[in-house]
């Protein structure tokens, strides 16, 4: 009510003063609390009056679907909110409605067992001095409120929250090994967490994966959330177990808004997780082509390396992500630079069959002959694979077809020892030579029998009957 309607109901000699209209503060106080107890009353009746006694037996096993639908519930009842945070203070006002019979009857309508009862039990024992469950009963009943907390909080019900906080939820309970404001976090939740942090939930709460609110809410590109988290003192440099911070998780999974704001936060640019990738690496392997031109634009280092010495070319030529593979060439990245095992962005992008990384990468003058640790070329790697255009790329740009890995393998006994029919098909009219043998002595056709590859075996014997004529 607003002040000026208070007013002019309660002025002892105002307009309303000898009218119908007539109240004074006491009666205004008993009219609330009895408002407020039939309504809790009817609440009570109405919802448990609608489960079936092996419902209301089995509350202790009640599904994900079940909370919700009771959460529906007292949604739908707003004066649940009012009554929980305020009936207390009208009764103090007007002590002598404390004993009114409204209240027994309350008492009198709670099913022992039932979500009203469980939901109601502590507060009632607080603020109206009933006792209506016993120890055991009471344990049940702090379970269940604390389940339909962290559900609330999971599907962003802030007001439902805010009825179970007032009802003695426990703000930083564990459900699933997961707390109530992770869970909310996570979704995305902003009036969620808000009231979750105004009502002492632990910021630095960690879930069983070990990632804090932060964490999950920029993993999941929720920008308002980490924004006020930050706000609220989360700490920027925290770390899962993989040592990713909230920017490694946000540039990874593509939240272009998020990482600039941790970076308008002072998120450090330069940190790596466990195996040595940055948020630039992390870009690029996801393919994330605005986030990696950001990051670059913010001062990350394009030389730099992960644990296996391979820079951000490489996740991108693996994932044939040519927008991100250009941007990076035109920035300046290494087109050079091989990872531990000396293979290099063409030999990724051989391997995993993207021709058009493959013609890119020969383009800006990757060396088609480069080899990695095995001695194994493009070429190789993308006969193994069966990517019959890579392959035929790299024979028109030189590659030799005659290469020979460690093993002394070519890539035609590559292609045939996996049964790559199509591919051997191409690097035999291409003039691949058949009877070379590898270390062990074993020519194409050898290992395509070996492997039980048919089809193989019966194009090369069919080819080199015909050379031989």
């Amino acid at each position: 009510m607003h002040q000026t309607v208070r007013e002019f109901f309660l002025q002892p000699n105002g307009p309303a003063a000898h009218s119908k209209f007539s109240m004074n503060e006491n009666d205004a106080h008993k009219s609330i609390i009895t408002i407020c107890l039939k309504y809790l009353r009817f609440c009570v009746a109405k919802k448990d009056a609608t489960m079936t006694g092996d419902e209301l037996r089995q509350i202790e096993s009640w599904t994900l679907e079940n909370y919700k639908i009771y959460i529906q519930y007292l949604y739908e009842r707003p004066l649940i909110n009012y009554t929980l945070d305020h009936l207390q203070d009208h009764l103090i006002k007007y002590p002598e409605a404390a004993n009114i019979s409204l209240i027994c009857k309350l008492v009198e309508n709670l099913t022992v067992g039932s979500p009203s009862c469980y939901l109601f039990e502590n507060w009632i024992a607080s603020n109206l001095n009933k006792i209506v469950c016993n120890h055991e009963q009471r344990g049940f009943a702090e379970n269940f409120r604390n389940n339909t907390l962290w559900v609330a909080s999971s599907i962003g019900n802030h007001r439902v929250a805010e009825l179970l906080l007032m009802a003695g939820a426990h703000v930083n309970t564990n459900v699933r090994d997961v707390p109530p404001l992770n869970v909310s976090a996570k979704n995305g939740h902003e009036a969620t967490v808000r009231l979750l942090l105004d009502r002492g939930a632990n910021i630095s709460n960690v879930d069983k994966s070990k990632d804090n609110v932060l964490l999950l809410a920029a993993s999941n590109g929720h920008e308002a959330t980490v924004r006020l988290l930050l706000d609220r003192g989360a700490n920027i440099a925290k770390v899962d177990e993989n040592k990713r911070n909230a920017l490694h998780l946000a540039a990874k999974n593509g939240h272009e808004a998020t990482v600039r704001l941790l970076l308008d936060h002072g998120a450090n640019i330069t940190n790596v997780d466990e195996i040595e990738r940055n948020a630039l690496h992390l870009a690029a392997e996801s393919g994330h082509e605005a986030i990696v031109r950001l990051l670059l634009d913010r001062g990350a280092n394009i030389a730099s390396v992960d644990k296996f010495k391979g820079n951000a070319l490489h996740p991108a030529a693996k994932n044939g992500d040519e927008a991100t593979v250009r941007l990076l060439l035109d920035r300046g990245a290494d087109i050079t630079n091989v990872d531990e095992f000396l293979r290099n962005a063409l030999h990724c992008a051989a391997e995993n069959g993207h021709e058009a990384m493959v013609q890119l990468l020969l383009d800006r003058g990757i060396n088609v002959g480069d080899t990695d640790i095995y001695l194994n070329t493009a070429l190789h790697h993308a006969t193994e694979g069966g990517h019959k255009e890579s392959v035929n790329i790299l024979i028109n740009n030189h590659a030799n077809i005659e290469a020979k890995t460690a093993s002394k393998c070519t890539p035609l006994q590559l292609a045939a020892r996996h049964g790559h029919e199509a591919t051997v098909c191409l690097l035999l009219d291409r003039g691949a030579k058949i009877g070379v043998r590898n270390v062990n002595g074993s020519t194409a056709s050898d290992l395509a029998t070996e492997h039980g590859h048919d089809a193989t075996v019966r194009l090369l014997k069919s080819r080199e009957k015909c050379r031989v004529m």
